[in-house]
């Protein structure tokens, strides 16, 4: 399926039009397995047109108005565009609990939230050592996904990806560790509901 077939998924069952980065990183294969420029996250798919359409993700009936799903990982938990906020002009991405509980802003844009993924690969290396990635390859599957998601990062963040520093945070305190970014310092803090009743 198409972006344009993606774009209408979104604006069909969820009244949303996906911003221009999202839209982009979409057409330029970005989270297409079968593409060269597929970029390989730490256990996350960010959804494609066909699966938003089969359901297969939370329907807009579970949801809380607003939001919107983007991708989720392999224990279920979800990320969403919350389109009742704007951060500073741009949709903020929220995390899901699988369990149905709350939910938290984990990135100010699209963008922001890409950048994430790919920086959490650093403070994930048990997740590459099941794919038989050590912490070399990880450096340098990092540095390939920096590249292909460059045009839509902020300079900065494109920087610290392809320089990674010597010691990245852990697991435990990778949210502090982004915080210290403007635009992830804007981000509301605490929990947030996302599911109806």
């Amino acid at each position: 399926m198409s972006v344009t077939d993606l774009s209408r998924t979104y604006q069909d069952v969820w009244g949303f039009r996906p911003p221009r980065s999202c839209r982009e990183m979409h057409a330029a294969g970005l989270f297409d397995p079968s593409s060269p420029r597929f970029l390989s996250l730490a256990a996350f798919d960010v959804y494609d047109a066909a699966t938003l359409a089969k359901g297969d993700v939370y329907v807009a009936e579970e949801l809380v108005p607003g939001l919107v799903p983007i991708g989720g990982d392999r224990s279920g938990d979800r990320w969403c565009f919350d389109t009742r906020l704007k951060v500073h002009g741009t949709t903020p991405i929220l995390y899901c609990s699988h369990d149905g509980g709350g939910a938290e802003y984990v990135a100010p844009s699209f963008a922001g939230f890409v950048f994430r993924l790919i920086a959490f690969s650093f403070a994930v290396p048990h997740l590459f050592a099941q794919r038989k990635i050590d912490a070399a390859g990880i450096v340098t599957l990092t540095r390939k996904n920096a590249e292909h998601a460059k045009p839509w990062l902020l300079n900065r963040w494109a920087k610290l990806l392809a320089t990674p520093p010597a010691h990245w945070p852990a697991y435990e305190s990778f949210d502090a560790w982004l915080a210290q970014d403007p635009a992830f310092a804007r981000l509301p803090r605490g929990p947030v509901d996302a599911f109806r009743g």
